[in-house]
């Protein structure tokens, strides 16, 4: 349904709602991060007649160089961000939106938005998020298809899980990125080197080992829209390089459309759905990494940010014409967007390596 349909308002109303609220020219989004994926956000949104604020630790991130304010501070410090953001406020600069672009700090996002009173999840969403071991209980006991799963916290751990199985697991610290620190084990491998190394990448010392299932894998990117989830966004995902570089898993981009049937894409959109109500997100985008097993989906993870690896930059909008970063800025910013906006004009194929 249209934006009028949905909130019965007639043109005449929706145009005074327009000139009060969407008016790009006096209003500021705040970027974290400043680094090169944060790069399509800030030209996209200055595009939109926004000013940016980009907030990043280092001072020379390439993203300052288009941005028209910067916040020097830590993505991955809510607290840290959130003073300095309510620091620029007080400077006569308020901020209407906040969001990340190819950057995974869903809190800092989350404490920003709760500091200034903007659209995002909530923090207890994003402490779900950040956290491997605690988004998979979660999904566990709302009965989300997932990989089965154990907490590692010593090598034992992983002695007694594996030492009786002739599976595949993935070796992975809770609250790394980016699949640093993941390892592809078996009852073959060398548990203390793998546990040694894996546990340098988590902060918190702590890891998750998940059952491998071998089957295609799938990205989604998904925006909810008053309510409604939409998922524009899905991609096959590569990896050509699995045995060259093992133990170590490595994704070499991916293409779309998917050779997926619409039946497993829709189950795919539903379970990602049902992932996302699990965790209490009904709001902003959400992107999915998915495998299939004999026609059934099973999540890795879900993450309520903009994807990197130009996958919602480039990849969505070639492939199927939707501006997949304007319409999660205008999101951010809480203007009106049509339905229109979220569904494919193209269905055309695009790969990436």
């Amino acid at each position: 349904k249209s934006y009028f349909e949905n909130n019965k308002k007639s043109p005449k109303k929706f145009i005074i709602f327009w000139k009060v609220k969407y008016n790009p020219m006096t209003q500021t989004i705040l970027i974290i991060s400043a680094g090169k994926e944060a790069i399509p956000g800030i030209l996209r949104a200055k595009e939109l007649g926004l000013k940016v604020v980009a907030s990043d630790l280092d001072p020379i991130a390439p993203g300052f160089k288009y941005a028209d304010f910067s916040i020097i501070a830590s993505t991955f410090d809510p607290d840290m961000t959130s003073k300095k953001a309510i620091s620029f406020q007080e400077k006569g600069n308020k901020i209407q939106g906040v969001l990340s672009v190819g950057a995974d700090v869903p809190l800092t996002v989350s404490k920003v938005a709760r500091e200034l009173n903007l659209k995002a999840i909530s923090i207890n969403s994003a402490k779900k998020c950040i956290d491997k071991l605690l988004m998979k209980q979660v999904f566990k006991s709302n009965k989300v298809n997932i990989p089965n799963f154990y907490s590692i916290k010593t090598v034992h751990d992983i002695y007694e899980v594996l030492n009786s199985s002739d599976k595949i697991f993935v070796l992975k610290p809770v609250d790394s990125r980016g699949s640093r620190g993941v390892l592809l084990i078996d009852k073959e491998s060398n548990f203390k080197e793998a546990f040694n190394y894996s546990i340098n990448f988590s902060g918190r010392k702590s890891l998750i080992l998940e059952e491998y299932i071998d089957g295609p894998q799938v990205s989604t990117e998904s925006i909810f829209i008053e309510g409604k989830l939409f998922t524009p966004g899905f991609a096959d995902r590569n990896y050509e390089f699995l045995k060259k570089y093992h133990p170590n898993i490595i994704e070499n981009g991916g293409s779309s459309p998917s050779t997926l049937s619409k039946k497993i894409q829709l189950d795919i959109h539903k379970l990602v759905e049902k992932g996302a109500d699990a965790l209490g997100i009904n709001q902003g985008t959400i992107k999915g990494d998915i495998v299939v097993k004999d026609d059934i989906p099973y999540i890795i993870e879900l993450a309520p940010r903009l994807s990197g690896g130009h996958f919602c930059s480039k990849q969505i909008p070639a492939s199927t014409g939707v501006d997949f970063i304007g319409l999660a800025i205008k999101n951010a910013m809480d203007w009106p967007i049509y339905s229109e906006e979220v569904l494919p004009t193209k269905n055309k194929p695009v790969a990436q390596r």
